[in-house]
């Protein structure tokens, strides 16, 4: 039975993964790099408001993709999305389904684009158009469930992140946004399940916190705590890192001189709104366990 002491911040532990690339027929995500599939991994580290779901989307002018010699227009394609030309992306994505309006890369590219522009509506659609064309591909149905989530449905963006594990159950950055999701609603052991899976791969900061904050709610104590060391030898300025270990350290560790000690490193460096009601707590249990 997890304690009200474990701390989370919906969003800002929220890794959304969004796979720009996509193969043409289901297959394992694998590490940035691969031939045919393009990785582009996001991190919200903020809480900005997003432009409203269904937004009118932007007209970008359609002009022909101009190839060297045996250069493909997929090549262009690859090649803006690695440069982060979003202008240049949507512009051969559009000139890719001029020629085939079913091509799954380009439809997959181009509800990157709206994703990040806010217009969730057209983001669908786009990857609507291409499930039709791949039913089982893992990155389509990942992709899908961020936008759901950006349409703030958080039940059906979990289920468009299982029906990504349920083609690929290795797949590490569906499991890490749905262990998220899962944490986020407080259903642990679902999410102490799916962080796991994710943290087997992505050894990305919020990741793991995430997977050490799903051992906690799950009593794996002495687990988090060397997960939590881990990532503060690889940084030393991470408010949420710092924070949700002091929590491990005074509320289920009893070590609360250390504990006490990160807190005022804490406050030092200035804690969120969130963080100041549960740092007097925090204190007042640390200096009694002290006594």
């Amino acid at each position: 039975m997890i304690t009200r002491s474990i701390y989370i911040i919906p969003f800002l532990m929220l890794v959304l993964v969004f796979t720009e690339g996509c193969s043409s027929s289901p297959k394992q995500v694998e590490a940035p790099g691969s031939t045919d599939l393009t990785e582009v991994r996001e991190q919200q580290m903020d809480s900005s408001p997003r432009p409203k779901a269904g937004t009118t989307t932007t007209t970008i002018p359609m002009a022909p993709v101009v190839t060297a010699a045996g250069v493909s227009p997929r090549s262009v394609l690859s090649d803006a999305i690695k440069s982060n030309n979003n202008e240049e992306v949507a512009r051969v994505c559009f000139s890719l389904l001029s020629v085939n309006s079913k091509d799954i890369y380009a439809l997959n590219a181009l509800a990157v684009i709206y994703y990040k522009r806010g217009e969730f509506t057209a983001a669908q659609m786009m990857l609507e158009r291409a499930l039709k064309e791949n039913s089982k591909s893992s990155d389509l149905y990942n992709n899908m469930g961020l936008v759901k989530l950006g349409m703030n449905e958080s039940r059906e963006a979990i289920k468009y992140f299982r029906k990504a594990l349920t083609y690929n159950p290795n797949d590490s950055i569906a499991a890490a946004n749905i262990g998220a999701l899962y944490l986020r609603e407080k259903e642990y052991g679902k999410g102490l399940i799916a962080m796991e899976i994710a943290a087997a791969k992505l050894k990305d900061n919020r990741v793991m916190m995430n997977y050490a904050i799903a051992l906690v709610a799950n009593r794996k104590f002495e687990k988090a705590e060397g997960i939590y060391q881990f990532l503060l030898r690889n940084t030393t300025s991470d408010l949420d890192i710092m924070f949700n270990y002091s929590i491990l350290l005074i509320d289920h560790l009893g070590k609360n001189q250390e504990g006490l000690d990160l807190v005022n490193k804490v406050k030092f460096l200035g804690p969120s709104s969130e963080m100041k009601n549960k740092i007097v707590s925090l204190e007042n249990k640390a200096k009694a366990g002290l006594k």
